[in-house]
């Protein structure tokens, strides 16, 4: 069968038809795929800045941290209330976890600290200690640090916690601890004199109920 020019003409511009058809539906697809991983990345954007917003409102720091094979802590997450309580910048903490440990207070209890996290993180328990800094610029205060691990599908762990400022509560109970020593010392004294005195001492509560007595009142009425 033979084939004229313009047959050849005519199924040319079909097949090119098809092909642009082709690369406009490959070139749609990808705008919509370009467009979704624009979305996502928006919303992931959003959804980081909106917990960023709500960390900023936690008291002291919120953070994340991971321990590699070799046993070494790195910061993952440190939140902005770093500034606050340890007169630091995040992103330094996040580039060296040693910073904040080169702040404990004395240094021989580091290794206690280090003990404590270690212990934590064999066991995945829940981590908890006290203990005092001396920041950046010289503020000494009270911290807790707490803890909990969660474990990853690959098998990594990776700890959140926040770090607090309990300075104002140990003030308080020293303060309170230091009030009931000087209120013993006190009642030590009192009884002291109330024993040693010349006269016979008798205590009648307002009721006319006898509560104590000395031994110089027993000597003296024979009691």
């Amino acid at each position: 069968y033979g084939c004229g020019a313009s047959d050849m003409k005519g199924g040319l511009a079909v097949m090119l038809r098809l092909n642009v058809g082709r690369v406009d539906a490959a070139l749609a697809a990808a705008d919509l795929e370009l467009s979704r991983s624009n979305e996502a990345h928006r919303l992931a954007a959003q959804s980081e800045r909106r917990f960023a917003e709500v960390v900023a409102t936690v008291p002291g720091v919120v953070y994340e941290f991971q321990i590699d094979d070799s046993g070494t802590l790195r910061f993952t997450f440190v939140s902005e209330g770093a500034r606050r309580l340890f007169d630091i910048d995040p992103a330094a903490l996040i580039a060296d976890a040693e910073t904040l440990f080169a702040m404990v207070e004395p240094p021989s209890q580091l290794h206690e600290l280090r003990a404590s996290i270690a212990r934590a993180h064999a066991t995945r328990e829940p981590w908890e200690i006290d203990g005092v800094v001396r920041t950046s610029t010289g503020r000494t205060k009270w911290i807790r640090g707490q803890a909990v691990p969660t474990t990853y599908a690959d098998g990594s762990v990776r700890w959140h916690g926040v770090l607090s400022d309990i300075s104002a509560r140990r003030r308080a109970e020293q303060e309170l601890g230091e009030s009931r020593q000087a209120l013993r010392r006190s009642l030590s004294l009192l009884q002291s004199a109330f024993d040693s005195t010349a006269d016979g001492l008798l205590v009648v509560s307002v009721d006319g109920r006898v509560t104590d007595y000395n031994q110089k009142l027993v000597s003296l009425w024979r009691m």
